[in-house]
C-alpha cells in the first residue's frame, strides 16, 4: 500500500501551484527533492476530494495539508464546492494513493 510519508520528509503544498513537495529517500539511502502536482490527480465531485480526477483547486479553496499522528497521515484538507454551489469541508489521505518510488512522489 502506498505510504510516502514514511519515507519522506519536509513535506510541503503549495496552494497556487498545487505541488505536493518533498524530500524523499531513494533506494540507495540517498535524500532527494521531488515533487507531484496534485491537481492531475485528483478533483471536486459534489463537494468531495477524490483520486482519479483533476483541477480540485477551480472549485476548492483554503487547501492545506494537514499531518495526523501514526501511519498514513497526511492530509489535504480543503472546502470545495457542491454541484448546487454549496461550500464543504472535506479532506483526502494522500498516504493511501502517493508512494515514494526510490525518491519519487507517484501515485500507487
Amino acid at each position: 500500500m502506498p505510504n510516502f510519508s514514511h519515507t519522506c520528509s519536509s513535506i510541503n503544498y503549495d496552494p497556487d501551484s498545487t505541488i505536493l513537495s518533498a524530500e524523499c529517500r531513494a533506494r540507495d539511502g540517498e535524500w532527494l527533492p521531488t515533487e507531484l502536482t496534485l491537481s492531475d490527480h485528483i478533483g471536486n465531485i459534489d463537494g468531495e476530494l477524490q483520486f482519479g480526477d483533476q483541477n480540485f483547486q477551480e472549485t476548492c479553496q483554503d487547501c492545506h495539508l494537514e499531518f495526523g499522528d501514526g501511519e498514513q497521515s497526511v492530509w489535504l484538507v480543503c472546502t470545495c464546492q457542491t454541484r448546487d454551489g454549496k461550500w464543504n469541508p472535506t479532506q483526502i489521505l494522500l498516504d493511501s494513493q502517493i508512494d515514494n518510488n526510490d525518491s519519487q512522489l507517484e501515485i500507487g
